[in-house]
């Protein structure tokens, strides 16, 4: 039986105003950068974030006279959500990646103290939530976003009050502003990092 042989996905390439570079690919998994070029809708070198795709294969065709040899693809937009992930964050990125790739992340991070509501009955009669212990990253600075990606089991408003304290208890400390794209409106996120 003949193996087919597929053209390889390029690992840069512009496709609608955008420049995609890959950083890294294990099997049929990889990470991209995306960027915008000049004439876009965004200015030009705007960070658009990270992109995780499964890279899939077709066996080549024949399309208005012009055939297309076997070759590995990018996920089109109807893929997107199964075979491909927009990320805002390089570690937002690497834990989709890993996840894709069924890695246990948890061994990328560093556990802390469980976060539990009082026991018995909550606020208005409610039953209390007990959450999942918050984990960190294990990155030397990391944003409040990083922190609620690695923790679904909270909200920002939860997880900005349990930060709160973690500053004030001196467990963990600001450590400047995360470092904004050309012309990108808005605030700077904080950084944080756990004191050693």
């Amino acid at each position: 039986m003949n193996e087919i042989s597929y053209k390889p996905l390029e690992t840069e390439f512009t496709y609608t105003g955008f420049r995609h570079r890959q950083l890294k690919r294990t099997g049929d998994v990889a990470l991209f950068h995306k960027v915008a070029l000049k004439g876009t809708l965004h200015p030009k070198d705007y960070d658009a974030g990270f992109e995780v795709v499964k890279v899939t294969r077709h066996n080549g065709y024949d399309l208005a006279g012009h055939h297309f040899p076997p070759a590995e693809q990018y996920p089109g937009s109807e893929q997107w959500g199964r075979n491909g992930f927009t990320c805002n964050t390089l570690l937002e990125a690497e834990i989709k990646f890993d996840t894709l790739l069924n890695v246990d992340t948890k061994s990328e991070v560093v556990i802390t103290e469980r976060v539990s509501a009082p026991t018995g009955k909550g606020k208005r009669g409610r039953v209390a939530k007990v959450r999942a212990e918050v984990v960190y990253p294990k990155t030397d600075t990391w944003t409040v976003r990083d922190l609620l990606t690695l923790n679904p089991d909270y909200d920002q408003p939860v997880i900005s009050l349990f930060l709160k304290k973690q500053v004030e208890a001196n467990k963990v400390k600001t450590a400047g502003l995360a470092p904004k794209a050309p012309n990108q409106r808005g605030k700077a996120a904080n950084l944080y990092s756990v004191v050693i």
